[in-house]
C-alpha cells in the first residue's frame, strides 16, 4: 500500500490527468492494475493539494503507519488516517468491479479517511 501512496501523492503534479478515465489508464499503465487502493492515494493526493493550496511538485510524503504530507513552501502539514472499517470496505470493491466502477465508489464515498 505504501507503494500505491507515494506514487499517486506525486500523479497529480506529474500526470495531470483530469478525466476518471485518464486516472484509470494512468494507473493501470503505472501498477499493471487499477485496485480501490489507486483511487484512495488520487482521492487523498488531491485533498491534499486542495487543502494546502499546493501547486505540483510541493508535497511531501511520509509514512509511519499513516500519511503525512507536508507542504515545502509554508511547512503546513496534514496527516491522512484510513479507519479499519473504512479499509475493509474499499477492499470489497475489488470484487465483481470494473475498474470504472472502482474509481466511482472510491471517488464518491464519504470522505474515507479522516485528516487532522
Amino acid at each position: 500500500m505504501r507503494f500505491v501512496f507515494i506514487v499517486l501523492f506525486l500523479l497529480p503534479g506529474i500526470a495531470k490527468a483530469q478525466t476518471a478515465e485518464e486516472w484509470i489508464r494512468l494507473g493501470e499503465q503505472v501498477h499493471g492494475g487499477f485496485g480501490t487502493l489507486i483511487p484512495l492515494g488520487i482521492r487523498i493526493g488531491l485533498d491534499a493539494r486542495e487543502r494546502l493550496k499546493a501547486a505540483p511538485r510541493e508535497l511531501d510524503v511520509g509514512f509511519m503507519g499513516e500519511a503525512l504530507i507536508k507542504h515545502r513552501k509554508t511547512g503546513e502539514q496534514l496527516r491522512y488516517r484510513i479507519p479499519a472499517a473504512a479499509y475493509g470496505q474499499i477492499l470489497q470493491w475489488n470484487k465483481g468491479t470494473t475498474p470504472a466502477e472502482r474509481f466511482k465508489l472510491v471517488m464518491e464515498a464519504p470522505a474515507p479517511f479522516t485528516v487532522e
